[in-house]
């Protein structure tokens, strides 16, 4: 981000301005597209947040609802690249996630319908709702990914952007589950 800042340094300041849309943490495009409606929607999120037991998203909304944007290259090539995706699914769901994938055809064609579907999760209130679940699913789900290269499911030891620790263990809600 200081490398565009310097190049755009003696740029006008219209131009400067759009520096403060940038986000070094977008993956691709079509995120910083997405990351944008979002704030243009009003909506509480976060930019690649790491999932114990999943690995990172490329946002989470509220407490629960996670929104992949998904690339041809990275997420359809292959039948083993959409398993994958699949599995992530699952384990989302397992976790009490809500996963929701948007293609770039989603999103840069049909975004009415996809910010539709996004607005009536959050207003059921579904991106709020208390993420449960025994720990030995946790656990179990952690044996599964563990050793795969594309879960990071180590906490990053600064607890900004973790989720799914023992934090909500603790809830007396969650007490007997």
């Amino acid at each position: 981000m200081a490398d565009l800042v310097a190049i755009f340094a003696t740029a006008p300041l219209d131009i400067r301005d759009l520096l403060e849309l940038c986000d070094g943490r977008a993956q691709s495009g079509t995120e910083s597209i997405v990351r944008l409606r979002f704030r243009a929607m009003g909506l509480r999120f976060d930019i690649q947040v790491k999932i114990v037991g999943l690995g990172h998203v490329d946002f989470l909304i509220g407490d629960r609802l996670i929104v992949e944007i998904d690339s041809i290259e990275f997420h359809d090539k292959s039948p083993e690249q959409r398993e994958a995706d699949r599995l992530r699914d699952e384990i989302a769901h397992r976790l009490g996630y809500i996963p929701l994938r948007m293609s770039y055809n989603r999103v840069m064609f049909e975004w009415k319908d996809a910010a539709e579907t996004i607005t009536d999760l959050v207003r059921r209130r579904e991106h709020l709702k208390a993420l449960a679940g025994p720990r030995e699913l946790v656990a179990e789900i952690d044996a599964a990914v563990d050793g795969d290269p594309d879960v990071d499911d180590t906490p990053n030891g600064d607890d900004e952007g973790d989720i799914g620790g023992d934090e909500y263990w603790d809830d007396p809600d969650f007490e007997g589950c």
